[in-house]
């Protein structure tokens, strides 16, 4: 007896998609080309393409103009905070209870969205960083999610807003991870979270992390050497060493540093050794870090 198959089609993922959106965010139709369908199916093709609105109305069939979708967002969608509770729940609705059986390393990201208007209500809303894509204002949100077998599952979601301390961000994300039942094994932190107040915070709760280290302080060949953490850079060979970050408050954080260098061997036209430096902090007092030397490159990269 021949073994039957079962082939996922586009359709039935949208039409999975679409249930579990609808079933947490609750979109009303607004008139009779506005549909709630049709406003989710704008709303995934511009996600799955990154693409605007108004170039999925554009692109899609029988699609309504752009500002009747702005106009029916605006009217159905809840207030801000609502909307990510909603999010979460819709986020934590369909998570594989493999998650939940044992501790995840759970990877944490700030998404910064370029954005070259005013404020809509409230000056919190655009988030000031260092110039990208010619502005300095993003919308901001910070995500907290798993990697398991090639799949991304993102557990929690939250708005970042202007000034917030992202100590704060990583707090909250936590939370909203624990009531999906997803606990850290360790934590992935991309480096716009470096900072003596994150630091401090995965210190006093006690959660291993991993974080890339920048590179700052005088360059190699500044007459009087290296300082600050560009001296790891001169590193030939590979090891482990300590390192205090200090802010403009005068608050110092110790974090150990695992330095792994490589030969280049004519990558991007380079020749010689490179090192690359990432933080890490044990879970544990006496510093039992998470995985080993040779383990923490590709950690931190996939």
């Amino acid at each position: 007896m021949r073994t039957s198959h079962y082939t996922v089609t586009p359709a039935a993922v949208r039409a999975h998609a679409q249930h579990l959106c609808q079933k947490h965010l609750r979109l009303a139709g607004h008139g009779p080309k506005c549909t709630s369908g049709m406003l989710w199916a704008v709303l995934f093709y511009a996600a799955a393409r990154v693409a605007s609105i108004a170039a999925a109305c554009k692109a899609l069939r029988d699609a309504p103009s752009d500002t009747a979708v702005h106009d029916a967002l605006g009217a159905t969608l809840p207030d801000t905070h609502e909307l990510q509770r909603r999010v979460n729940r819709a986020l934590q609705g369909d998570l594989p209870k493999a998650l939940r059986r044992r501790r995840q390393p759970l990877a944490i990201d700030l998404h910064l969205v370029p954005y070259h208007g005013l404020p809509l209500r409230d000056v919190q809303e655009v988030y000031r960083s260092q110039a990208k894509s010619g502005t300095c204002s993003f919308h901001a949100y910070a995500t907290a999610y798993v990697i398991r077998q090639g799949l991304r599952f993102t557990v929690a979601l939250t708005w970042v807003q202007r000034g917030e301390p992202l100590a704060d961000v990583v707090r909250r994300l936590l939370a909203q991870a624990a009531k999906a039942g997803v606990r850290p094994r360790y934590l992935l932190l991309d480096r716009g979270f470096c900072s003596v107040a994150v630091i401090r915070y995965l210190h006093a709760a006690r959660h291993a992390f991993l974080m890339p280290l920048p590179l700052r302080g005088r360059p190699l060949d500044h007459p009087q050497g290296p300082s600050g953490s560009r001296v790891f850079a001169a590193w030939k060979r590979s090891g482990w060493s300590g390192y205090t970050l200090t802010d403009g408050q005068g608050r110092t954080a110790t974090v150990r540093v695992c330095v792994k260098c490589r030969n280049l061997r004519g990558e991007r036209k380079k020749h010689g050794r490179q090192a690359a430096g990432v933080r890490l902090r044990g879970r544990l007092a006496a510093g039992v870090v998470p995985v080993g030397q040779g383990d923490v490159p590709p950690a931190v990269r996939d």
